[in-house]
């Protein structure tokens, strides 16, 4: 037993999804709330401190979010995840702070689907993409399972770069499911409750198009580092940093934010009293 909520400290239902990140005393779980008919703005965000045992933060309530936190769940980078609800047709991007317990949308994606209604969801941030799973309550009407490129995205309708149909079209009363890429993204499992699972094998993307290999810089103390680059357009950059290179991303911490959203980024960074400080620039 990791976790059990014996004392009902939840005022909703949990959602149909979930999803893990880390090892160890670095596993994280985020799970959205409500059930369709009780959708709710909060997401619970599980932690350990021992590999094992588990303690439960409650996020929210997520401001400007529209409810649409159970259907599926998938982490961004950093304290981000994003989320739909059942029937849905958008696609919330929140930023969270654990330790106060509050949440926001940072975005809102319209998406469309040629069949069914959204639902699961699974992001590859390696290589950038969103696969949602478009499901039925009706039998005989197609589902889908819909590529769409995360760094595409815009407040505008957003179509899928690629369609697969379901072989079946059985009747999926809750719009249930999972959306699992593996670790490169070179292969998407989708669980389409009462329909089966599906393997998908996708092209990544760095195969496709070179890129400037990551770095991990160390600056010492008193040697101000100018930090700069180039990457997706209409997505904010920020430095993070940590005094120890080998710790996941998730738990570096934040420096400054570029939101301009024109593609490019310039930081200049300093380490404390530190002996030495690691830098690396992501997106968000």
């Amino acid at each position: 037993m990791a976790f059990s909520d014996s004392s009902s400290k939840f005022g909703f239902q949990l959602g149909w999804d979930f999803r893990v990140r880390g090892a160890g005393t670095n596993t994280q779980i985020i799970v959205g709330a409500g059930n369709g008919s009780a959708a709710s703005p909060y997401a619970v965000l599980f932690t350990t401190a021992d590999g094992t045992n588990f303690t439960a933060t409650t996020l929210g309530p997520i401001t400007g979010a529209n409810n649409d936190l159970y259907g599926g769940i998938a982490f961004g980078p950093n304290n981000t995840f994003y989320a739909e609800g059942f029937p849905a047709t958008v696609l919330e991007y929140v930023g969270y702070d654990a330790p106060t317990k509050t949440g926001s949308a940072l975005a809102s994606y319209l998406l469309e689907t040629p069949c069914g209604s959204l639902g699961p969801l699974g992001v590859d941030l390696v290589n950038g993409r969103v696969i949602a799973l478009a499901t039925s309550t009706t039998a005989g009407t197609a589902h889908t399972v819909n590529l769409f490129d995360l760094n595409a995205l815009t407040n505008a309708i957003n179509s899928p770069g690629s369609t697969s149909y379901v072989p079946t079209s059985n009747a999926n009363p809750n719009g249930s499911g999972s959306v699992v890429f593996t670790p490169n993204g070179a292969f998407v499992f989708v669980l389409d409750t009462q329909n089966g699972t599906m393997a998908y094998e996708l092209a990544p993307k760095s195969l496709l198009t070179p890129v400037t290999p990551a770095r991990i810089t160390q600056i010492l103390y008193g040697h101000p580092c100018t930090i700069a680059g180039t990457g997706p357009v209409s997505h904010p950059f920020a430095p993070v940093s940590s005094t120890n290179a080998s710790k996941a991303l998730n738990l570096w911490t934040p420096e400054q934010t570029n939101t301009a959203g024109t593609g490019s980024f310039s930081f200049t960074v300093m380490p404390g009293f530190e002996k030495g400080k690691y830098f690396r620039a992501i997106t968000q």
